[in-house]
Order: structure tokens, then C-alpha cells, then sequence
């Protein structure tokens, strides 16, 4: 995600914390930026709300492996630098 800073503060549930720690901050972002307007933050908060519904039933390690990606990706971007 960038040079955007995340925080990892706790969520009882994973998907709100997916939606409110890395999600919206990059929407909120792209509004700053004017690179999404508020019909297209719309289509997002409707995404949020569907999110339990559209991943797998293995919410857990659903998370890991975007985790396992991010973390993969920072490590790639450190050895190139």
C-alpha cells in the first residue's frame, strides 16, 4: 500500500478491521487526491457492507494470504532499494 501509513489497531472482527485500517484509507486518499469522487466512495461503503457475504467462509486465513502478499511485496521493493 505504499508509503501510506497503517496502523494494526486490534478489531474484534477482521474484516472491519481490513475495511477500516487499509480499505478506506486508500479511499480516503484517492478523495483527497481527486482521484475518486463520492459517487465512486459510494460503490465502496456498499462493497464494505457486502464483504462477509464475498469472501470464503475462512475469513482467517483468507487474511493471511493478503497479508502474506503485503508482506511479500515489501520485502521484494527492500531488496530492490
Amino acid at each position: 500500500m505504499g508509503s501510506l501509513a497503517q496502523n494494526n489497531c486490534y478489531h474484534s472482527d477482521w474484516v472491519d478491521f481490513f475495511v477500516e485500517e487499509r480499505l478506506d484509507k486508500q479511499v480516503k486518499l484517492a478523495m483527497r487526491k481527486g482521484l475518486l469522487d463520492k459517487s465512486g466512495e459510494r460503490l465502496f461503503e456498499k462493497l464494505y457492507l457486502r464483504l462477509y457475504e464475498l469472501l470464503p467462509e475462512n475469513r482467517h486465513a483468507w487474511f493471511m494470504v493478503i497479508f502474506g502478499v503485503e508482506i511479500t511485496l515489501c520485502r521484494r521493493k527492500e531488496k530492490l532499494a
